[in-house]
């Protein structure tokens, strides 16, 4: 039951993460991270967060640290983050669910997708919104 619940609990994440990144990208100034502080626009905003990857945020000086562009691009802006996130989640659901559940995994993974869309579109067409 432990086990259940904490890959239902990972589902949601996943599903939060994904609304955190669609509304960052798409309604950033309509949304509340746009009250945050400004001092975290620069990770927050994808209209400026991308330049944290490379040198003085110009593309032509090369990248900000090793492979700051790549492999360890999660470390520049928060749409990054939640992106790797969001791939390490589904690693650790793939382990879990597989281990557990065998082939009744497809019934359940039908199940979560559902909720965790209906999770989504609650937290990117309404909590999220200013």
């Amino acid at each position: 039951m432990l086990n259940s619940i904490a890959i239902i609990l990972i589902v949601l994440l996943y599903f939060t993460l994904k609304a955190v990144k669609d509304t960052i990208s798409f309604h950033f100034m309509e949304s509340i991270f746009s009250k945050l502080p400004i001092k975290y626009f620069k990770f927050i905003d994808p209209s400026i967060s991308w330049k944290n990857k490379w040198k003085n945020g110009d593309v032509n000086q090369g990248e900000r640290f090793i492979r700051s562009s790549t492999i360890f691009v999660m470390f520049t802006d928060l749409w990054h983050l939640c992106d790797f996130l969001q791939s390490l989640i589904l690693c650790v659901i793939a382990i879990f669910a597989i281990f557990k559940y065998g082939i009744f995994i497809y019934l359940g993974a039908i199940g979560l997708f559902i909720i965790g869309s209906l999770l989504f579109e609650l937290l990117y067409s309404i909590i999220f919104k200013k």
